[in-house]
């Protein structure tokens, strides 16, 4: 007989059971982690946005908000109000960078060194692609975006050194209902209706300064062309 823990979410029902005793071995892959730092593995709820809970049509895939991923992640268990997961990561912050959303995680396992597979949980299709040596990460880019609520013509500004992230986590957060724009967030009924617009800058500052040169345009003068680009003509 195994001695077993259950490990219950806030809903009450099972999110992991610890199993103590050992598997037989043949029954698992083994396969040493991509780089080299030993990783952690990690659980962790990713619930369904407010907006989405209780709609039959809205599927809840716990997607990360940015790419690429070198090490696995699986869907353990899947629920009406949210996802199980389980992923291999080289740091807890990386949960939260990938999952913003992610909630009760738990870590497992330290100094991990290789991944663990099996029927159940198997090499995700894409692992191959990001860890072979010809995969190139493309740089992050520098810029100034816009996210307009098209139904409203309501626009939220801002700048990164890696604005196509940038915009994912704004995104997000309104998804969730956690944007610290309350206004904004509050007006965007329909989520299909925000359009986001990213103009590339060669630094940070010019890309500050874009973003508030587009603000302070659009609210005196109103809407400025989408194909406004700071750097190089092409």
């Amino acid at each position: 007989m195994q001695e077993k823990e259950v490990i219950l979410g806030r809903d009450g029902k099972p999110m992991y059971e610890v199993i103590e005793s050992k598997h037989h071995r043949d029954t698992f892959q083994f396969v040493p982690v991509y780089g080299s730092l030993p990783l952690l593995r990690v659980g962790f709820l990713s619930p369904v946005p407010p907006r989405h809970l209780g709609d039959p049509k809205y599927i809840h895939d716990s997607r990360p908000i940015c790419w690429p991923l070198f090490h696995p992640y699986f869907v353990v268990r899947q629920s009406a109000d949210g996802n199980m997961l389980m992923a291999y990561v080289e740091s807890v912050d990386d949960i939260k960078t990938f999952w913003p959303e992610a909630t009760e995680i738990t870590v497992f396992e330290e100094g991990v060194t290789k991944y663990m597979f099996n029927a159940d949980f198997q090499p995700p299709s894409w692992l191959a692609e990001v860890q072979s040596p010809d995969f190139v990460v493309k740089p992050p880019v520098i810029g100034a975006f816009r996210l307009i609520n098209t139904e409203t013509e309501e626009v939220l500004y801002g700048y990164s050194d890696d604005v196509e992230y940038a915009v994912q986590l704004q995104s997000h957060k309104l998804m969730y209902g956690v944007h610290e724009d309350k206004e904004f967030q509050d007006n965007l009924v329909n989520y299909d209706s925000l359009s986001p617009i990213i103009h590339p800058t060669p630094t940070l500052a010019a890309a500050e300064k874009l973003a508030r040169d587009l603000q302070e345009f659009n609210e005196d003068k109103g809407e400025l062309p989408t194909t406004l680009y700071i750097g190089d003509d092409e």
